[in-house]
């Protein structure tokens, strides 16, 4: 029996274009009673590019983010799913215990994204499941909320713009790869796979020790925090804030 509101996307940086949708999952399902679930796909197709960004956070934290909305979450590889065909992918994945099925706009699907809505809505009717496509969402400029623009302004430092189109803290998440006691400096290793800042230097807060630093962003990424001494690949969740003088 189809008992799920359902949708899908990679969901990068869970900006608020993404919440209002899941929002909306998350209202549908309680009108109707019914489990609501995302589909959560591992990299946008742009991931394997040589141009591509970086994700503005890994697969854990979106997963921890979209989780507050919706009753499941599942995982889809995208080098397991890339290659099939739209029939293959609606049955296996979208149609599957799904009554209402809720995307965006631009969601297309099957080998080569070859697939828009419009398929799509001709699928569902055919497997009598009710489609809905939720409108772009636009902020305080007009633009269209996407991360690949979120991914722009955090390569540019623009942090004020990130936080507003995240409607959150935005972080930057890696491993200890060193540490100079004498000047407080931690160098931080950065998955390549994770947009980060190119310059700058920003105050700074530390989740998982609770302390507050400044963040360095240049040939090497450092915290500096001379009350902090993290053992060698300590993972490390680094809020920021305001960018600071080149001074500090």
């Amino acid at each position: 029996m189809k008992d799920s509101v359902t949708t899908i996307g990679v969901f990068d940086g869970v900006h608020i274009g993404h919440q209002r949708l899941l929002e909306r999952v998350r209202q549908v399902s309680t009108e109707y009673g019914y489990n609501s679930k995302a589909y959560v796909i591992s990299y946008p197709f742009e991931y394997f590019r040589d141009d591509f960004d970086g994700l503005i956070m890994p697969l854990t934290a979106r997963i921890f983010e979209i989780s507050k909305f919706v009753d499941e979450v599942e995982v889809l590889d995208l080098l397991q799913i890339k290659d099939l065909s739209a029939e293959v992918f609606f049955g296996s994945y979208l149609a599957k215990n799904t009554s209402i099925l809720i995307v965006g706009e631009d969601f297309r699907f099957g080998k080569g994204a070859s697939v828009d809505v419009s398929g799509l809505k001709q699928m569902c009717e055919r497997s009598g499941i009710r489609l809905e496509i939720f409108p772009e969402i636009l902020d305080s400029q007009n633009r269209r909320i996407s991360s690949s623009l979120i991914r722009t302004l955090v390569q540019k430092g623009d942090l004020e713009q990130v936080v507003e189109l995240l409607g959150r803290d935005f972080s930057i998440y890696g491993s200890v790869d060193g540490v100079n006691e004498q000047t407080g400096e931690i160098f931080i290793d950065i998955d390549d796979s994770i947009v980060k800042p190119e310059l700058g230097t920003f105050k700074a807060f530390e989740k998982n020790f609770g302390v507050n630093g400044v963040m360095r962003f240049g040939d090497r990424v450092t915290f500096v925090c001379k009350d902090l001494h993290p053992a060698p690949h300590s993972t490390m969740e680094v809020v920021l804030f305001q960018k600071k003088g080149e001074g500090l």
